[in-house]
């Protein structure tokens, strides 16, 4: 990453006040429950249903520093037993023939590759974790903080298909010198994602928590939550939950969405729906004005490209207004096509305006 050029700086900041717990700076603070596994994980990177379907899948991750989600979406999900923590994820990927795996040796820059980067801060001081790199050929880095001669026996596999690539991590709790979590435990943890395969390898990085673009900000970090075999949430445990993460307002994620704790107030349920609030007044005033044109214009350039984007548009509309927990990564990728939704119907509709004024001269 880029915030490694002050790597010397930073370090010795680090290092003058590493004694000393920080406090929780979210605005907004996120909390993943991680069940119990109840059955084995079988490292392939295949991220297998029947391994995995107890996990909470949670998606919606964002550009670092900023509110917009990520274009390409990121998933994953997480599960524990008596030895491991387990970490499954996956990176959709539209153009996986530019993804960039440049680094084979463990240890080494994998961060100039695509890449997912996690942090984990066991003491839950705000102030003291690991960093753990994977990138899509399963090289592996680690360190402690800044420390890289720091090395933990840890284990990742990764795998590919056509419109993604996927990790699983089995990281031993002995390795990191700390007992099995008990139920109730709590971690301070991030996951993020350096993407390189855009348009001309432009580095966009993406994060769960928002980090404001430094992924070394334990103060940013969100939490993970370790829960019982039997769990489910209810209002007390999750309000229990918030008040150990810390911040004016927490999120615990859940099947479906996640539970949003403020202060002084009840928990209140949230889901993944609830981002597709599907978009009136401007936007479908350029898509029923364009309607309106190719009725009476029926061979009016581009019509391809407005039967695609109403067609996207009906079936966000209908994924909103769907029974039943919504899929995170279905209702993400259906909010980043909302929100570009306006810019792509004005554009159209106004390169069609001009077409059809062409063929009047």
């Amino acid at each position: 990453m880029n915030t490694r050029a002050h790597l010397t700086l930073v370090l010795t900041c680090l290092m003058a006040c590493a004694a000393l717990a920080a406090e929780n700076e979210a605005v907004v603070t996120l909390a993943y429950p991680v069940k119990f596994a109840p059955t084995p994980i079988q490292l392939d990177g295949k991220l297998t249903p029947q391994e995995w379907d107890a996990a909470v899948r949670v998606s919606g991750f964002r550009l670092s520093g900023s509110e917009a989600l990520a274009p390409e979406q990121t998933v994953m999900q997480l599960l524990y037993d008596q030895q491991n923590l387990y970490l499954g994820v996956k990176c959709a990927e539209s153009q996986m023939d530019k993804l960039v795996v440049k680094c084979l040796m463990d240890d080494g820059d994998v961060w100039h590759d695509d890449c997912i980067e996690f942090f984990m801060d066991a003491t839950h001081d705000h102030a003291t974790y690991w960093q753990f790199i994977v990138n899509p050929a399963a090289t592996r880095y680690d360190a402690a903080g800044f420390d890289r001669t720091w090395n933990c026996n840890w284990k990742a596999a990764a795998s590919k298909e056509a419109n993604a690539w996927f990790i699983e991590v089995a990281i031993p709790f002995k390795e990191l010198k700390t007992p099995t979590p008990t139920p109730g435990a709590v971690w301070g943890f991030n996951l993020a994602r350096e993407r390189r395969a855009g348009i001309g390898g432009k580095l966009q990085l993406y994060n769960w928590a928002d980090v404001q673009g430094n992924f070394h900000r334990p103060t940013l970090y969100g939490h993970l939550w370790f829960v019982g075999r039997d769990w489910q949430p209810s209002e007390q445990d999750t309000a229990a939950a918030a008040k150990r993460a810390g911040g004016k307002e927490a999120r615990l994620y859940v099947p479906g969405g996640c539970w949003i704790v403020q202060e002084g107030q009840k928990p209140k349920a949230w889901t993944y729906r609830d981002l597709l609030a599907t978009q009136q007044g401007v936007v479908t005033r350029y898509l029923d004005d364009l309607s309106d044109l190719y009725k009476r214009h029926p061979r009016a350039a581009l019509r391809s490209d407005f039967d695609a984007l109403t067609k996207r548009y009906q079936e966000v509309k209908q994924l909103a207004a769907g029974p039943g927990p919504a899929d995170p990564e279905a209702c993400a990728a259906a909010k980043v096509f909302l929100d570009g939704l306006e810019g792509k119907a004005s554009d159209l509709y106004w390169r069609v305006r001009i077409e059809l004024l062409n063929e009047t001269f």
